[in-house]
C-alpha cells in the first residue's frame, strides 16, 4: 500500500504461510554482520546477497558494540546501524532485525556489555531481574529510536523483529520474554512481525523459548524434515521458517584445522527446505572478522574448559572472510534461481575476486617490554587486599596486570602500595619459597613472572594441572601476573564470568596449609589505540627484552599502488595480538588453526604503514618476530587434531547428556521408522562416538546436532 508517496509494507502470516501485504511470501535471506566488516564493504556484500536470489538480509544488533559504557552510545562509522539498513533497502533486500538484547553470534558475551558485570552482585542476565531489565530496556528503547523510521510501515525495509535469541536453551522466565515483546511493540512498532528462534532438537527448547502469538522459528544445519516435525509439535500452525540454516561452522583455537562443509550438502538441504515451502535464512551468508578482542567462546560446563573462537569468522560461509564467492555461492544460487524459475548470469563486478596486495615483508625495527610500558598502557590502578577483576577497573577486554605488593603498617589503606610495601612482598615470597602457587581466579590465560622472568603459565583452555612453585634458590623478590582475557563466553554457562585475576591467591602444599598472599596492585591494560600510540619505542640493537614485549615495524605502499586486502602472518610468535595503523586486527596464536589475520584495504594507506605485534610469552630466540603480508589466508590443516577435537566434543556431550536422555532423543528421531526404541538409542550412542568426524562435517562442525542440542537443552 502507498500513502503520500511512501510504499508501506507489512509482513504477517496465516495458518500456513508468510504474507507480504496479504500476498503469500517465501523469505530467502542471508545473515550479514555489519559489525564484522568495514563500512566500505557493506554495499558489496549486500549486492552479492541480492544477486544470490535472496529477498532479505538478517541483521544481528550487538548491544556491546553500541553502548560501550552505560549511556555512552555509538552509531557512527562501523556502528552506523541505520546506514547499513538503508543500504540493504537500496539493494532491494528486506531486513530481519535481531536486536537481542542477547544475540550469541560467536561474539563476546553474546552481545551483552561487560559493564553489567561491574554491578555487585552480578545481575541475573537475560531475566526479569530489575537491574538487568533496566539496562536492557534502555538499550531496546535507544535502538528503537534508530530503527523505527526504517520500519516497513514507514516505507523502510525492516519487516520482522526477533525477541531475544535461542532463549529456550537458557531459562524459563516467561515474564522476561513478555516484557521484551511488549517493549518492542511499544517502541519499534506493533506492525513489525515478531518471532523467536530456537533449536529443534528437544521439545522443551521450543516450549521455553517461545511465546503464544509470536512466530516460532528453528535453527539447525540439516535433517530439515525431522527438525520441522519437532517444531510442529510445539507450533501446530503457521509458516515453517529456518531462521538459522547453518551452512558451515565456527573454528576454535587449537582445533587443528578450519571446519568445512561441502557445497553439495548445503545446496541439497536448501533445495529440500525451499521445496517444502519453508522460508530460509542462510547462516551465515558472510561472516567477516571479529576484530580486536571481540570473538566469543564456548565453555565445557563439566570441565570448565574454555573453547575460544578464532578471530576470523569465515565460518566456511557462502562468501569468504574477504567477500569472495565460494562454490557454495554458486551451488546455492543455482538452487534458488531454479526454485524461483529464473535464469540470470552473474555480472562480472560480482564474480570478480577482491583485489589483493602483492606479498611483502614487514621490517621490525623497534621494541619495548611490557613492564617498561606499563605507565602508558594502564587506564586504571587499584591496590587492595585481593586482586581486582578488570570489570572493577573499568575495562572489559585486553589484559589485567597484577603485582603482589604485600601489606605494611605504613599504608593507610591497610593494603600498602607498590613502593611502600615491596619489602613486605619480598619477605613473604622468601618465606613461601618452594611452595606451589594456587590462582583459581585467573581467567583466562595467566603468565606468572618473578623478578621479571617467566615462572610459568596457567591456561584455562588446556585445563593443565601444571605445578607452579615459587623460586627457592634464590627466592623471588617480586611476583607479577599478567592475565589475558582470551574471550568471553557467548553461549550457555559462563556468560556472567568476571575476567582477570580475582579471589584468593595462595601458596601451600595442601589446602589446609595454604597461606593467602595479601596485598595486590591491579591494573587494566585494554590495549586501545590511544595507549599503543604512546609506547616508548627503542631501536633494535640485537638484544630483545625478556618476557612480554611489543615489536614495531613498517611497510610501504608506493604512490601508484592502490591499497588492497592483505593477510598478516606472524609465524615466529606464539601468542598475542597485531595492530595495523593503530587498528587491532585480533589475536594471533601459533597453534592455529588460523595462522594469518585479515586486513581490509581500507586500513592501509599509501606511504608508510605501521605494524605492532604484541608477544605475550616472549620470543623463542633473540630474533625479532618475522612478519609478512600474504595474498591468501593461511590456516593449519591438521585433520587428525581436528578429529580428536571433535571426538572430545562428542564424548563430553554424551557424558553430560547421559545414555537415557540420548536414547530418548535417538528414539524420537527415528520413531515411526524402526522398532525397539531402546536398542536404536544404544546403537546411536555407539555410532556417535565412532562417526564423530563425519557427523561434525555433515552438521557444519557442531559434532552432532542431536547430542549438542540435548546438551544445550538440559
Amino acid at each position: 500500500m502507498a500513502s503520500n508517496g511512501i510504499v508501506r509494507r507489512v509482513l504477517s502470516y496465516d495458518r500456513s504461510t508468510l504474507l507480504l501485504d496479504g500476498v503469500p511470501h517465501q523469505m530467502i535471506s542471508g545473515s550479514l554482520c555489519y559489525f564484522r566488516m568495514m563500512p566500505d564493504q557493506w554495499s558489496d556484500r549486500l549486492t552479492k546477497l541480492a544477486a544470490l536470489g535472496a529477498n532479505a538480509v538478517e541483521v544481528y544488533v550487538p548491544w556491546n558494540f553500541h553502548e560501550l559504557r552505560p549511556g555512552e552510545w555509538d552509531f557512527s562509522g562501523a556502528a552506523d546501524l541505520t546506514g547499513f539498513i538503508r543500504l540493504a533497502g537500496d539493494a532491494g533486500l528486506n531486513v530481519v532485525l535481531r536486536p537481542g538484547p542477547y544475540i550469541c553470534a560467536e561474539w563476546s558475551m553474546g552481545g551483552l556489555p561487560w559493564w553489567l558485570l561491574a554491578n555487585e552482585p552480578v545481575p541475573r542476565l537475560r531475566t526479569s531481574d530489575p537491574v538487568f531489565w533496566a539496562a536492557a530496556e534502555a538499550f531496546i528503547r535507544r535502538i528503537a529510536q534508530e530503527v523505527r523510521p526504517l520500519l516497513g510501515i514507514n516505507g523502510g525495509p525492516i519487516l520482522a523483529v526477533q525477541i531475544e535469541n535461542e532463549y529456550g536453551y537458557w531459562s524459563c522466565d516467561t515474564k522476561y520474554l513478555e516484557l521484551l515483546r511488549d517493549l518492542i511493540r511499544e517502541t519499534i512498532g506493533p506492525e513489525a512481525m515478531l518471532f523467536t528462534v530456537d533449536g529443534c532438537f528437544t521439545q522443551e527448547t521450543q516450549k521455553l523459548g517461545g511465546l503464544d502469538g509470536v512466530l516460532h522459528t528453528a535453527s539447525f544445519g540439516s535433517s530439515a524434515e525431522s527438525r520441522f516435525r519437532m517444531l510442529r509439535e510445539t507450533q501446530t500452525e503457521g509458516p515453517l521458517m529456518c531462521m538459522e540454516f547453518w551452512v558451515g561452522w565456527f573454528s576454535t583455537w587449537g582445533g587443528g584445522a578450519k571446519i568445512e562443509r561441502s557445497a553439495s550438502s548445503v545446496a541439497s538441504e536448501l533445495a529440500q527446505m525451499l521445496a517444502m515451502g519453508a522460508s530460509v535464512n542462510l547462516f551465515v551468508f558472510h561472516g567477516g572478522t571479529s576484530f580486536g578482542f571481540m570473538a566469543g567462546a564456548n565453555l565445557d560446563a563439566a570441565s570448565g574448559r574454555l573453547e575460544p573462537h578464532v578471530t576470523s569468522y569465515d565460518y566456511d560461509a557462502i562468501l569468504t572472510e574477504s567477500g569472495e564467492l565460494t562454490p557454495k555461492y554458486h551451488s546455492c544460487r543455482d538452487v534458488i534461481l531454479r526454485h524461483l524459475g529464473r535464469s540470470q548470469a552473474l555480472p562480472a563486478s560480482i564474480s570478480a575476486p577482491p583485489a589483493v596486495l602483492a606479498p611483502r615483508a614487514v621490517r621490525i625495527t623497534q621494541h619495548v617490554g611490557l613492564l617498561e610500558a606499563l605507565p602508558v598502557l594502564t587506564t586504571c590502578t587499584k591496590v587492595d587486599v585481593r586482586p581486582v577483576p578488570i570489570e572493577f577497573l573499568g575495562e572489559g577486554t585486553g589484559y589485567g596486570f597484577y603485582r603482589f605488593v604485600g601489606t605494611s603498617s605504613s599504608s593507610s589503606s591497610g593494603a600498602g602500595t607498590s613502593n611502600g610495601s615491596s619489602g613486605a612482598a619480598a619477605k613473604a615470597l622468601e618465606a613461601l619459597a618452594g611452595l606451589p602457587l594456587k590462582l583459581p581466579g585467573a581467567l583466562d590465560f595467566a603468565l606468572l613472572l618473578t623478578d621479571g622472568r617467566r615462572l610459568g603459565t596457567l591456561d584455562r583452555q588446556e585445563m593443565s594441572a601444571s605445578r607452579i612453585e615459587l623460586p627457592r634458590n634464590p627466592p623471588a623478590h617480586s611476583l607479577e601476573v599478567i592475565v589475558e582475557v582470551t574471550a568471553r563466553v557467548n553461549f550457555g554457562p559462563g556468560l556472567a564470568e568476571r575476567k582477570g585475576l580475582s579471589g584468593r591467591v595462595a601458596a601451600g602444599l595442601r589446602p589446609q596449609d595454604e597461606r593467602e598472599l595479601v596485598g595486590w596492585e591491579s591494573r587494566a591494560l585494554p590495549m586501545h589505540a590511544e595507549q599503543l600510540a604512546k609506547l616508548p619505542w627503542r631501536d633494535l640493537n640485537g638484544c630483545l627484552p625478556e618476557g612480554p614485549a611489543f615489536y614495531r615495524g613498517f611497510f610501504e605502499l608506493s604512490a601508484d599502488e592502490e591499497p588492497a586486502d592483505t593477510y598478516l602472518l606472524v609465524p615466529s610468535s606464539s601468542r598475542g595480538f597485531v595492530a595495523l595503523n593503530g587498528f587491532n586486527l585480533g589475536w594471533h596464536r601459533r597453534e592455529g588453526p588460523q595462522l594469518s589475520l585479515y586486513a581490509p584495504a581500507s586500513l592501509l594507506r599509501r606511504g608508510r604503514n605501521e605494524v605492532i605485534v604484541f608477544e605475550l610469552l616472549g620470543q623463542d630466540s633473540q630474533v625479532a618476530p618475522a612478519v609478512s603480508l600474504e595474498a591468501r589466508p593461511k590456516w593449519s590443516r591438521n585433520r587428525a587434531k581436528l578429529a580428536a577435537h571433535q571426538v572430545r566434543e562428542v564424548v563430553s556431550s554424551i557424558r553430560q547428556v547421559g545414555p537415557r536422555q540420548l536414547c530418548r532423543l535417538a528414539a524420537h528421531e527415528l520413531s515411526g521408522r524402526c522398532v525397539g526404541r531402546l536398542a536404536v538409542g544404544c546403537l546411536a550412542l555407539a555410532c556417535l562416538v565412532a562417526g564423530a568426524v563425519y557427523l561434525a562435517r555433515r552438521f557444519g562442525g557442531s559434532a552432532t546436532e542431536m547430542v549438542c542440542g540435548a546438551n544445550r537443552a538440559i
